[in-house]
């Protein structure tokens, strides 16, 4: 199925078929832009592309290669069988559709962008990694800004990743370490002695 979007930058691309991925890096970009950016679509062949394939020939045998790999169409009997499995016989996602803004505006897509941006900073930031360096070299980065920002720009440049992402991971593993708040306490509501 031809990509019919419109034409816009992109940092990378993976183009999968017949369980091989080839993915595209836009050499303009910085090292630590292409590495992430290798990262994220190496998580997207293996989440996306890889193991939905793996359980599609799980389900309903090593003969549906031949329908994944584009050489037959599915049979009425196999398409059956991929519903009462669970699974979905056809093409894979494209996930290039943006809005006039150039934003993702399906939320299938964001969650699907959300889980590979989670696994590729796990391939190249393990979290108990960053958390056992900023603990070391940044003690209260958890609760100081400006020790956060230190950690930040120090951190991303260990790990080889833009600072821009090493903030939002940052900011999101801070947020782990605080205690469960009430949406009362979130918004700041006075609370009263009785």
């Amino acid at each position: 199925m031809p990509y019919a979007g419109k034409d816009r930058r992109i940092r990378a691309c993976i183009l999968a078929r017949c369980g091989s991925g080839l993915i595209f890096l836009d050499g303009a970009d910085s090292e630590d832009e292409q590495r992430f950016s290798l990262a994220h679509d190496v998580a997207h062949f293996i989440l996306d592309y890889q193991s939905r394939r793996q359980q599609i020939i799980d389900a309903l045998g090593s003969r549906i290669v031949e329908v994944l790999d584009g050489e037959r169409k599915a049979s009425i009997e196999e398409r059956l069988s991929g519903i009462l499995s669970g699974v979905t016989i056809g093409p894979f996602m494209h996930l290039m559709d943006r809005d006039k803004y150039d934003r993702i505006s399906r939320r299938f897509i964001l969650d699907v962008e959300d889980a590979a941006e989670r696994f590729a900073l796990e391939l190249i930031a393990p979290q108990k990694e960053v958390e056992r360096h900023i603990d070391r070299a940044f003690p209260d980065w958890d609760t100081s800004s400006s020790q956060s920002n230190a950690a930040i720009m120090a951190t991303a440049d260990i790990f080889g990743i833009p600072p821009y992402v090493m903030a939002t991971y940052i900011t999101y593993l801070a947020s782990l370490r605080r205690p469960n708040q009430s949406f009362k306490d979130w918004i700041g509501w006075p609370t009263f002695e009785h």
